[in-house]
């Protein structure tokens, strides 16, 4: 009786745990993206059962967060990263993903030169006032934030 029931809670103990192991995976679907010339947003689909997940580049943990997404700041122009993400619970930590990497923007200088023209009473555009802004054009850029 005593054989009996030991092997019987040997095999509860080996069914629960390939159970956890089977249903606590690795971040998949992830992606990332260069958002301005010094930080990088990395997505990923939420693990059951993770209450927190580890971004990795390399060795390197980066930080951890509880949500499905990071910004990872403080990174040089135009460079290439690749990170990872584990997925984290109160008792273990899953294999790191495949890389995802992602490249920061390009630093363009500064416009020069620029001017400001006020039309008052302008009616070609239905309005009192009118404002030209113009600048020089910056080699590289491929648009303009004013």
């Amino acid at each position: 009786m005593k054989k009996s029931l030991l092997l019987l809670f040997a095999l509860l103990v080996s069914a629960t745990l390939f159970a956890q192991e089977d249903v606590f995976g690795t971040p998949d679907s992830i992606s990332a993206r260069g958002i301005n010339h010094d930080a990088i947003e990395i997505t990923w689909k939420r693990v059951e059962g993770a209450t927190e997940y580890k971004i990795y580049s390399g060795d390197e943990l980066h930080g951890s967060v509880k949500g499905t997404s990071c910004i990872i700041n403080g990174l040089n122009p135009e460079t290439k990263y690749c990170f990872n993400i584990s997925a984290v619970n109160e008792t273990e930590e899953s294999a790191k993903s495949k890389d995802v990497c992602a490249t920061t923007f390009y630093v363009c200088d500064t416009p020069q030169n620029l001017k400001a023209d006020v039309v008052l009473n302008d009616p070609n555009y239905g309005k009192k006032y009118k404002i030209t802004i113009t600048w020089d054009a910056v080699e590289g850029a491929d648009g303009y934030s004013v």
